[in-house]
């Protein structure tokens, strides 16, 4: 066996196995942040659940400070992931909240439901392959609750 032969199999088999490893990295990272995402949008919905509205006002006044409540636990909920870059997350477009039936007869909507989604975009670095747009990966929760 030759000594040079060895030397060119490794640089032949190393950037598939450097493409492999980068690949399970990014993977991790997604299933990180889906965990993450997943518990965010439970939080934001426990707390909009929980949210304790004024009987004395309009329902969308309850409903304006249900949603500041909702988006501040989200974003205090995802951790370690970058909520600073609005490319990765911004709370005023990537947090949804729905409410059903969305009867508005009860200005507290007391016994509705919330829905809260959560959307997070997750940079990857081995986006080429994968077939990403803009390297990030989209990961998104839903959560209803009956609001108390």
């Amino acid at each position: 066996m030759n000594k040079g032969q060895s030397l060119v199999e490794f640089a032949l088999t190393l950037p598939i196995i450097l493409m492999l490893g980068m690949g399970i990295v990014d993977l991790g990272f997604i299933i990180h942040a889906q965990v993450q995402v997943s518990g965010a949008s439970y939080e934001g919905a426990r707390v909009g659940s929980l949210f304790v509205g004024n009987v004395n006002d309009l329902t969308t006044q309850n409903d304006g400070a249900r949603a500041t409540a909702i988006r501040s636990a989200v974003s205090n909920a995802l951790g370690l992931l970058d909520t600073t870059n609005p490319q990765n997350f911004d709370p005023s477009s990537d947090v949804q909240i729905t409410y059903y039936p969305n009867s508005p007869s009860n200005s507290t909507r007391t016994g509705d439901e919330v829905l809260v989604t959560v959307r997070y975009r997750q940079p990857v670095w081995f986006s080429l392959l994968a077939g990403i747009s803009n390297g990030r990966y989209a990961v998104s929760s839903s959560t209803r609750i009956r609001i108390q």
